[in-house]
């Protein structure tokens, strides 16, 4: 089993999240590779590799440095779609507040997010 578990047992990996039976691809892991692959900047190359950084921490469990490295990216490149994953990072820290902060963000800047209902639960259930 490659997911990985919250400090609480929930199931959260940030490229794939499953609730129950339900499941849906992270938004950000896209919008990155497809946003890299027409870029003549450096800009988004920083931010993928800042997001990609973030990936593979957060597939260690190590979620306050995936949580500095998606702010990054962020930060390069503010993508709504970062804002799940930085979402993700402070709900598996149990900083609910910061995650329904990030989670609200991403719905406003994206409203017809692939995501939506899944993350109006996670947002419900924090």
């Amino acid at each position: 089993d490659d997911r990985i578990r919250d400090h609480e047992g929930h199931v959260g990996d940030v490229a794939l999240v499953r609730f129950g039976r339900r499941q849906f691809l992270n938004p950000a892991h896209q919008v990155i590779a497809e946003k890299a692959d027409g870029a003549a900047d450096g800009t988004t190359s920083t931010a993928k590799q800042h997001y990609y950084k973030g990936e593979k921490l957060f597939a260690l469990g190590r979620f306050r440095d995936a949580l500095a490295a998606y702010e990054a990216a962020f930060e390069v490149d503010p993508l709504p779609e970062l804002l799940f994953n930085i979402g993700q990072c402070h709900r598996n820290l149990g900083d609910y507040r910061s995650a329904v902060f990030s989670f609200r963000k991403y719905l406003r800047l994206r409203p017809a997010a692939t995501n939506r209902s899944a993350v109006e639960k996670l947002i419900a259930d924090l």
